[in-house]
């Protein structure tokens, strides 16, 4: 939902929640903020506000896990490792006495990204049938000021968003850029973008420098592995 379409109200007998990004971070509080409101029958004492720059179909996804990833880029983490309190395997209804092949355990990235997409549909489904509010907002916060025992988030718009809570759910910390390197033919500032087409026609022998995370490494193409 567009923030400008979106008028912002909260209910002045529950705590407003507010959710500052609605990747894995903001699904994985979600769901256990919900559960535990839920186990403890408080189901009248919250609302969710989650706010992302990313459109509400996202939700869940990311960056990393997004639509438009690379449909050839993989998980660089074994499948069943990745755990949200139930590991991922489980979620994608995987047999335990599988054997898996490479293509099962490193998993398409955007394959990942739909079950986490459905998981926050899900949660989201789970909060309404019990009657909590959810009001999810396509923006930009840009400043969170502490106002008494509650908080004012500020939206790009201008619009302000009153919350008792404040999640910051922001994802890594940006990567780390090499301004000295911008100008060299073999320096790769995002590997993501690059299908198989593009890295093959890169010389077997070459010296490639690919900045990804914090991470400077030097390394022949051949045998470069690219990680988050």
């Amino acid at each position: 939902m567009d923030d400008a379409e979106y008028e912002i109200k909260s209910d002045s007998s529950r705590r407003t929640i507010l959710v500052v990004g609605a990747g894995f971070g903001g699904l994985r509080f979600f769901i256990e903020s919900l559960n535990l409101v839920l186990d403890q029958h408080r189901d009248d004492s919250v609302e969710y506000v989650v706010v992302d720059e990313r459109p509400y179909s996202e939700f869940g996804r990311g960056v990393a896990w997004a639509s438009d990833q690379n449909p050839n880029m993989r998980a660089n983490m074994q499948y069943p490792e990745r755990d949200i309190g139930l590991e991922i395997s489980h979620l994608s209804q995987m047999p335990d006495n599988k054997k898996l092949k490479a293509s099962d355990i490193f998993t398409q990235r955007t394959k990942i990204g739909k079950m986490l997409s459905d998981m926050f549909q899900d949660a989201i489904k789970k909060a309404a049938d019990h009657a909590i509010p959810f009001h999810p907002i396509q923006g930009d916060i840009i400043n969170i000021l502490k106002t008494g025992a509650t908080y004012k988030a500020v939206l790009k718009t201008g619009k302000l968003i009153k919350a008792d809570h404040v999640i910051l759910a922001l994802g890594h910390i940006p990567p780390t850029t090499f301004p000295q390197l911008f100008d060299k033919p073999n320096f790769i500032r995002n590997a993501w973008v690059l299908d198989t087409a593009q890295i093959s026609k890169i010389p077997s022998d070459a010296n490639v420098a690919i900045s990804v995370s914090a991470l400077q490494a030097w390394t022949q193409s051949s045998s470069c592995e690219m990680a988050a």
